[in-house]
């Protein structure tokens, strides 16, 4: 199976779980499109339950992001103090 034949039947999937069609719809639709070629069950549910779940709001692993947090944005935009700018214009 070709990298665009994938492409294209994930599109496809998407299209019909926003159409909010089963599995087993989906699966037969890409079976008379695609044969032979079309996903196995098994890759075309992980499929359908990712386009089905909204991803943009869940816990990443890792350090939380404090970039946006206005109090740091005030710190780096504060002036360096004056005990510190001749020790590092000395280094």
């Amino acid at each position: 199976m070709e990298i665009d034949e994938l492409i294209e039947q994930r599109i496809n999937i998407k299209f019909l779980a926003k159409l909010e069609k089963n599995s087993q719809e989906v699966h037969e639709m890409l079976k008379a499109v695609y044969g032979d070629n079309a996903l196995k069950k098994t890759a075309l549910f992980k499929w359908i339950k990712y386009f089905n779940e909204d991803c943009r709001n869940d816990a990443r692993p890792g350090r939380p992001s404090t970039s946006c947090v206005d109090k740091n944005i005030e710190r780096v935009r504060s002036p360096i103090p004056d005990s510190l700018s001749g020790w590092l214009l000395m280094n």
